[in-house]
C-alpha cells in the first residue's frame, strides 16, 4: 500500500527535515509585532522536532525547523572565501550573500552550517565527513567537535519512499 506509512517513511522524512532545515527563530508576539533571527544549526535537533509531533503541550524550542525553498538545497562549505552567508529580515526574508571572493558561473552557492564542523561530527545529521579535528589524529572521540544530534532510530533502513 503505496499510502501507508512506514517506520521507513517517517524515519526518511524525518531525515530529510533535519539534515535541510533552517533554525529561525521568532520573538515577539506573531503576526502582531516581532521579528525574526536565524540561530545557530546546533539548536535543531531530533529529540525537540520528535517531542512537537508527540505532544502538543511540548516546551518550546530553542528555534522552529524551517525549510526554505531553494535555500534548503545549499550544501555546506567550510573554505570562509568561497563560501556565502546567510542572515534573515525582520519581516522572515531570508538573504544570501556571496563570499568575499564572489561568485562564479558554474560554481556552488554554500554556506556554513557550523563553524565547529571537523571530522565525523557532521555524519548523523548531514551526511558527510570532513578532513579530521584538529589533534584528533588516533582518537576518534576526539573528533566530534560538536556533540552529535540525538539519532532517529529506524526500525529498518532509512530510504527515499518509492513513487
Amino acid at each position: 500500500k503505496e499510502d501507508e506509512l512506514t517506520t521507513s517513511k517517517w524515519s526518511w522524512a524525518c531525515s530529510v527535515i533535519l539534515s535541510r532545515a533552517l533554525p529561525l527563530k521568532y520573538s515577539g508576539i506573531m503576526g502582531i509585532t516581532g521579528s525574526y533571527s536565524l540561530e545557530d544549526t546546533e539548536v535543531l535537533n531530533a529529540a525537540d522536532l520528535l517531542a512537537g509531533f508527540k505532544n502538543d503541550k511540548a516546551p518550546e524550542p530553542g528555534a522552529l525547523h524551517t525549510l526554505v525553498p531553494v535555500v534548503d538545497m545549499i550544501n555546506h562549505e567550510s573554505n570562509e572565501k568561497l563560501r556565502c552567508s546567510l542572515s534573515v529580515t525582520s519581516d522572515g526574508t531570508v538573504v544570501v550573500t556571496a563570499g568575499t571572493a564572489g561568485l562564479s558561473r558554474g560554481y556552488e552557492v554554500a554556506v556554513s552550517y557550523s563553524d565547529k564542523l571537523c571530522g565525523t561530527a557532521p555524519l548523523n545529521r548531514w551526511g558527510f565527513v570532513l578532513t579530521p579535528c584538529p589533534g584528533a589524529e588516533g582518537t576518534p572521540a576526539a573528533q566530534e567537535a560538536i556533540a552529535p544530534q540525538e539519532a532517529i532510530a529506524p526500525q529498518e533502513a532509512v530510504t527515499p519512499p518509492s513513487e
